[in-house]
């Protein structure tokens, strides 16, 4: 049976990123750069949005150490990865999932990653082909504002390995679906209120993992850039997708009434603000393509008004959140070059940054003695 609600408003903030891919500076985005790992360091610890440090859970969705496309790394790229996780740790990162791409690093670097950093490096799927030990953590229990909170990571099986069978290389993976399965069954036995899995999978997996009893949400590391950033799967299990490479964080914020059980489920409590948010954007994309003055531009200022008006229509019918329910709210904050550096993470990038620059340079040759210096 649940936990007894405890007579208190209970409120817990989830912050997530996902697709970092060593990226260490802001995107090259030339119209809307975003990101950076110092910058990112400022906004954990200065925006309202990021909520106390102390009462938050911190999660990465995967990829983020390596860029693609997936080849054997390169040394400049496992420096940058070296440092990602260095930062991550420094941030007071939770959990971090792992995605196909990390595992390019190979099996020493990852273990001796989760074994020398705080954080927990997560794939409860992913094993070694000499070993029926799972080499890094499984189900994981934090508790938040009175909370239990379970938190599993789980990833689709590397360039189409097949479940239990050696893949080339020193890894093996079993079925997510059921290793998630039996994950949640020990997490709730050992008291989880809330269940969270970074999934690494494909979309129809994921609405898969959405129905499974006890999964509340997932957090998907990896998808379409056009995927709706928080949805319900079939009146079960939420959604939650970012997108943007590293470059935004996914603020999930959970609010439980005083004597409300979490077994009750959630109610969307921000459904309006983000339709709201939407259709200024798309007013803004409007106001933009008519300053321009181009007939091609008709078109798409027609569609983007159509648009408009369903969302508006969606805003006219967005119902009361119901009585006797936890509430999730979603917000997106992208990290903009308008936040400061954090100066130490600031000064270690560009370090980084100037030795790779001047190991790509070419060699010169020696000098060509002058007459006075031959024998």
């Amino acid at each position: 049976s649940p936990p007894e609600a405890p007579a208190r408003d209970r409120t817990i903030t989830l912050l997530f990123t996902t697709g970092r891919r060593g990226q260490l500076e802001e995107s090259g985005c030339r119209r809307d750069p975003l990101g950076g790992l110092a910058r990112l360091a400022t906004w954990l610890s200065t925006d309202p949005l990021a909520g106390d440090p102390d009462h938050r859970l911190l999660l990465s969705g995967g990829d983020a150490f390596l860029p693609s496309p997936s080849e054997p790394p390169t040394p400049a790229q496992q420096a940058a990865a070296a440092i990602v996780a260095d930062v991550y740790d420094q941030l007071r990162y939770d959990v971090v999932a792992l995605a196909p791409r990390d595992l390019d690093l190979g099996p020493e670097a990852l273990l001796e990653m989760s074994r020398s950093h705080r954080f927990a490096v997560s794939s409860a799927n992913l094993f070694m082909t000499d070993s029926p030990r799972p080499p890094f953590q499984q189900g994981l229990l934090f508790a938040l504002d009175g909370v239990k909170i379970g938190v599993v990571g789980v990833m689709d099986a590397a360039y189409g390995a097949e479940e239990d069978r050696p893949t080339g290389t020193r890894w093996r993976y079993r079925a997510p679906l059921r290793v998630v399965r039996d994950q949640v069954d020990q997490m709730r036995k050992r008291g989880a209120e809330l269940v969270i899995v970074l999934a690494q999978l494909r979309d129809e997996e994921i609405e898969r993992l959405a129905r499974t009893p006890g999964v509340d949400l997932v957090l998907q590391g990896s998808g379409p850039e056009d995927a709706l950033p928080l949805r319900q799967v079939k009146d079960k299990g939420w959604v939650v997708y970012p997108a943007g490479r590293g470059e935004n964080v996914a603020v999930i914020q959970l609010t439980i009434p005083a004597g409300v059980s979490l077994a009750a489920g959630f109610s969307d409590g921000n459904a309006a603000d983000r339709l709201r948010e939407r259709i200024a954007r798309l007013d803004e994309r409007i106001a933009r393509l008519e300053a321009m003055k181009r007939p091609g531009n008709v078109e798409l200022i027609g569609k983007a008004r159509a648009e408009r008006g369903l969302l508006a229509l969606d805003l006219e019918n967005v119902p009361a959140p119901p009585s006797g329910r936890a509430l999730i709210r979603y917000h997106l904050a992208p990290i903009r070059l308008s936040i400061p550096e954090q100066p130490e993470i600031a000064a270690r990038v560009d370090a980084e940054i100037e030795r790779q620059r001047s190991a790509r340079l070419p060699t010169p040759p020696p000098p060509v003695p002058g007459p006075e210096e031959h024998p």
